[in-house]
């Protein structure tokens, strides 16, 4: 079985597991697993330092093809660098200030070597009122937005976010919120906003979240960002809890003025049976006991696919967590009648109709 050595590979520095070590080289296959896993997991540059510290005995071909796997992720980390540079100093022209989430801003601020955490595109936060000069900037620039808005003024007051992807083919997910639905509509957006810091890449000083931010951001990726959580993710949790200027009250503060105390929770204990006990420091033990949630939350958490639901019932969970029944109709109405130019861009790049997919997962017909 992979499970349990590839789950020590994501803890490898952080919470030893000697029985998952294999004492020779994997053979062919098992190898194969495993390096697949590491790619799944995005946890190869852990893979790497797990080989340089001799915890994973490999024969030479093998530690030959992961080493040239290493430096073309981080020679792709070199290249969206770079361009969170230029994007960065091209929002900030026009007025925005973009913060950094995920891979790029955790390689930097939360791992002793950045080469440690691989990432594969640019995710980067901003206000929704900044959302359409963003994207405007970046579609004038020659980048791809690809689909159009659902309606006027979507993006900028329901969207999770823009992917938008460049001539060279590297993503960029403009973030109004941090996840979809429900728990994306109850985040305190204000805060996170508040809650910052800053890192060096290269000779560009760029804005990331905070520690507890950051903290909160891990949990609702494992919780309800996607729907089977990566390792990567929960070695995230676990860095910024080890020493990652992670205060446990503030980060209980953040999590429950965004209604995901129990997401907090149920990341926690995640963390804990992938990566091992010792990934979650008893300081933070607390916070794996929260009250329990009250109904809509409930309700909100089963509309995510990472617990059974669907993309439709997620949108939808969005929509039904707004504060009033004007603001609840403006979000549901696109759901149901996009605008034509987004129905005719889903048609031109060959997507299904949308109104009859969302129909069937919603009476769990789903394909």
């Amino acid at each position: 079985m992979i499970g349990p050595l590839i789950a020590a590979v994501a803890a490898v520095d952080l919470n030893d597991h000697p029985a998952a070590w294999p004492r020779e080289p994997l053979d062919p296959v098992r190898w194969s697993e495993l390096v697949a896993a590491a790619e799944r997991e995005r946890v190869v540059g852990l893979l790497a330092h797990a080989i340089h510290l001799g915890r994973l005995p490999v024969a030479d071909e093998q530690r030959a093809a992961v080493h040239e796997r290493h430096l073309a992720l981080l020679a792709r980390a070199l290249e969206i660098e770079d361009l969170a540079a230029w994007f960065v100093a091209e929002m900030r022209h026009l007025g925005v200030g973009p913060v950094i989430l995920k891979g790029l801003a955790c390689a930097h601020l939360d791992y002793g070597d950045p080469s440690h955490r691989a990432f594969h595109d640019l995710d980067v936060l901003v206000e929704g009122a900044h959302i359409d000069r963003c994207i405007e900037a970046l579609v004038a620039e020659g980048h791809d937005r690809g689909l159009p808005p659902r309606s006027r003024g979507w993006d900028g007051r329901f969207a999770k976010d823009v992917t938008v992807t460049t001539s060279g083919g590297v993503e960029i997910d403009v973030h109004r919120t941090l996840v979809p639905g429900a728990f994306g509509t109850w985040l305190d957006l204000a805060s996170l906003h508040r809650c910052t810091t800053s890192f060096r890449a290269g000779p560009t000083e760029l804005t990331a979240l905070g520690a507890d931010a950051r903290a909160l951001h891990a949990a609702l990726a494992l919780t309800v960002g996607e729907a089977s959580p990566r390792l990567s993710h929960a070695r995230d949790l676990a860095q910024l809890l080890h020493g990652g200027g992670c205060d446990p009250s503030r980060l209980a503060e953040l999590a429950d003025a965004s209604r995901a105390r129990g997401l907090v929770r149920d990341a926690l204990r995640l963390t804990a049976s992938r990566l091992g006990t010792g990934a979650v420091p008893a300081a933070f033990a607390a916070l794996s006991h929260p009250p329990r949630d009250r109904w809509p939350v409930r309700a909100a958490r089963r509309t995510y696919r990472s617990s059974g639901g669907s993309n439709s019932a997620t949108l939808i969970g969005g929509a039904l967590a707004e504060g009033d029944w004007r603001t609840r109709v403006a979000h549901l109405r696109p759901l149901v009648l996009p605008d034509r130019r987004y129905r005719v861009a889903r048609r031109r790049t060959g997507r299904p109709n949308e109104l009859r997919t969302g129909v069937r997962e919603l009476l769990g017909r789903r394909r």
